[in-house]
C-alpha cells in the first residue's frame, strides 16, 4: 500500500514541477523577453549606408536595440534614434534616443516595451555624424518579427539549458506530466478497489 501512495506522490511532484517549468519559461512569443522586431535600414540620399536593427523585448518594460550597418565611415559616431512615423513621413523630433553607431555597431536599451513600439508606426533613423546630425543617411520601419524569425534571432544565452534528453520544450513536457499523474491515480484506484474486494 505504501509503495502505491509513494508512486502517487511522486507523480504529483512531477506534474507540479513541469507546470512550474512551463510558467517560468513561457513561449517564444510570450512575455518572457523573447518577442522581437526588426527594421531593414535603407540608404537615404545616396549615402550608401544600409543595415538592420533588431529589437527585442526584455520582459521588464524595456527593449534592447542592436544596429548593424554597412557602408559607414570608420571611427565616426553616427547618432541614431527611434522616430514615430514612416520612412516617407516621420516626426523629425526623436521619440527614443539610441546609442551612437560606431564602426557599424550600436546597442541600446529603450525605456519602452516592444508592444508599445509596434503598436504604432516607428522608424529607426541613423544620422551622418554628430557634426552633421541634420543629415539622415539610413532609415527603416520597425516591423514585428514572425514566430520563426523570432526563434532564429534568439542568441545562445537566451535559450534554456536543457541537456540531452531534457525538457527542451515546456509545451511538450506538461502533457507528459499530466498523463503520468492520470496513470498513477488510476493505478492507485485500481489497487484500492482490488484490495477492498479481496482479489
Amino acid at each position: 500500500m505504501r509503495k502505491f501512495y509513494l508512486l502517487v506522490v511522486m507523480a504529483l511532484a512531477l506534474a507540479v514541477s513541469n507546470v512550474a517549468y512551463a510558467d517560468d519559461h513561457g513561449s517564444d512569443t510570450g512575455d518572457g523577453g523573447r518577442k522581437a522586431a526588426h527594421a531593414h535600414l535603407e540608404a537615404v540620399g545616396g549615402s550608401g549606408v544600409t543595415g538592420t536593427a533588431h529589437l527585442k523585448d526584455m520582459g521588464d518594460g524595456t527593449t534592447h536595440v542592436v544596429i548593424e550597418l554597412e557602408g559607414f565611415e570608420q571611427d565616426v559616431a553616427m547618432p541614431a534614434h527611434l522616430h514615430t512615423g514612416t520612412r516617407d513621413e516621420y516626426d523629425p523630433k526623436p521619440k527614443y534616443p539610441l546609442e551612437n553607431v560606431v564602426n557599424g555597431a550600436s546597442e541600446s536599451t529603450v525605456d519602452a516595451s516592444l508592444d508599445e513600439i509596434v503598436s504604432e508606426d516607428f522608424i529607426v533613423a541613423v544620422h551622418e555624424s554628430e557634426e552633421n546630425i541634420q543629415n539622415v543617411v539610413a532609415t527603416g520601419e520597425v516591423e514585428a518579427a514572425h514566430e520563426d524569425e523570432q526563434q532564429s534571432e534568439e542568441t545562445p544565452e537566451d535559450m534554456p539549458e536543457t541537456g540531452a534528453g531534457g525538457m527542451a520544450d515546456s509545451r511538450n513536457s506538461t502533457p507528459v506530466a499530466a498523463l503520468a499523474l492520470v496513470g498513477a491515480v488510476l493505478a492507485a484506484g485500481t489497487f484500492l478497489v482490488t484490495r477492498s474486494r479481496g482479489i
